[in-house]
């Protein structure tokens, strides 16, 4: 499950935190973009990679917005998942 790849463990040599946690977020997104091109119906990947996307250190909303897109979301759950891209972290 690519959640396991958050628990990204520091052995890199990095000056700030902040640099360190734009690279956890990096690996973190190129995992979930693997597992979106192999299985390409995986909404949990997709919500993931919306939030992600979403962050201030990443700041791609474009793509976010692309993925929420390909969820296909509809009505009803439109209102109750609108929030993962008007709202920040």
């Amino acid at each position: 499950y690519p959640l396991c790849a958050l628990a990204v463990s520091d052995e890199r040599p990095v000056s700030t935190q902040s640099t360190w946690e734009s690279l956890v977020l990096m690996d973190a997104i190129s995992i979930l973009e693997k597992g979106v091109s192999y299985c390409t119906n995986t909404f949990q990947f997709k919500l993931l990679l919306c939030r992600l996307y979403c962050h201030p250190e990443i700041g791609a909303p474009l793509r976010a917005f692309a993925l929420f897109q390909d969820l296909d979301v509809r009505n009803i759950l439109l209102d109750t998942m609108s929030h993962m891209l008007l709202v920040g972290f």
